[in-house]
């Protein structure tokens, strides 16, 4: 079994646990899950994502954001299984990948390079420039030679 057949498989067994999942009457009228069971599948899905995904990943990021807020209730729980399946959702279908610049090392001038190496500029504020007289004269722009006004 490969390792992506591996991490396919533990997206589906994860899937499959959430049945599993003990859910209790809110006397507000939602339901809330148990804390052993939330955390243990949060936990679970959080080590998945840092392993697949990495710490800086959305999918890692979002997770997080929604375990931080969680308090047991339904509704919290269904964000953090909207990240769960659209992660699941993204690796499966292979939609995951980073792009290189692939910049030959040496050699002449290289466009990506080049815009790489440049320094990222800063907004100005636009001030009103006094205007400038124009010259006495001008140039044709047929015959190129000084034409007095």
């Amino acid at each position: 079994m490969t390792l992506d057949d591996k991490i396919k498989q533990r997206f589906q067994e994860l899937e499959m646990s959430l049945s599993s999942l003990k859910w209790k009457q809110s006397s507000h009228g939602g339901s809330y899950l148990a804390n052993d069971s939330s955390s243990q599948w949060l936990t679970s899905v959080s080590s998945l994502f840092e392993q697949v995904f990495g710490r800086e990943s959305t999918h890692y990021e979002q997770l997080h954001k929604c375990w931080n807020d969680f308090h047991g209730y339904d509704y919290e729980f269904d964000k953090a299984l909207g990240v769960f399946r659209a992660a699941k959702e993204d690796y499966v279908g292979g939609y995951l990948f980073r792009l290189t610049v692939l910049a030959p090392e040496s050699g002449g001038w290289h466009p990506v390079r080049e815009a790489l190496r440049r320094p990222v500029p800063q907004r100005k504020s636009i001030e009103k420039q006094p205007q400038q007289s124009s010259p006495a004269y001008t140039y044709s722009p047929v015959a190129k030679k000084p034409i007095s006004l």
